[in-house]
């Protein structure tokens, strides 16, 4: 049973608009969506964070869903399937201020890496674009109805950076 000061600790405005993301291994990610107190309130209005990490290596392409250990490069399954298999249907809303951190093996020299919102298999103006270690803010608004699909997607094309690991966070309303 849950006790009185657990169940006001996870009602309480932190619990609304916290994440986690984590990259364990190479190819491996753990994320969450932010905990709501309740199922109900994240779907009535209250703010949540969309959050994951990865793993990256020069040359790779990926496509992932936020709060899931599932990414797929593009022909997943089947030629062309890999952003079907992990895009996230959601509900009515918004997702904004994409916040990206990427930490390089060593210095690049040259290329970037990109991470992309996308809604319905498209690109949309929220999206993070780095040459180096550091992090990165695009305070973009992209409506989703219910039904749509998100996914992310993640272009590495950074030289001799060594394995990169990458999280995001994206404010959803």
């Amino acid at each position: 049973m849950m006790t009185r000061r657990l169940r006001k600790a996870l009602s309480g405005p932190a619990a609304r608009t916290v994440g986690l993301g984590l990259g364990v291994g190479i190819g491996i990610a753990v994320g969450s969506w932010a905990l709501a107190p309740w199922p109900v309130a994240a779907l009535t209005g209250t703010q949540q964070v969309l959050s994951g990490g990865q793993t990256t290596a020069q040359g790779n392409t990926r496509f992932l869903s936020p709060g899931t250990l599932f990414n797929a490069t593009v022909d997943f399954i089947a030629t062309g399937q890999g952003e079907t298999a992990v895009s996230l249907p959601m509900f009515a809303g918004a997702a904004r201020q994409l916040r990206v951190n990427l930490t390089t093996g060593s210095a690049p020299t040259g290329g970037r890496f990109i991470l992309r919102v996308r809604k319905n298999g498209v690109n949309t103006n929220l999206r993070c674009i780095l040459t180096q270690s550091g992090t990165c803010f695009d305070g973009g608004n992209v409506p989703f109805a219910n039904g749509d699909l998100l996914s992310i997607q993640t272009v590495n094309t950074l030289a001799n950076s060594g394995t990169s690991a990458f999280t995001y966070t994206i404010r959803y309303e």
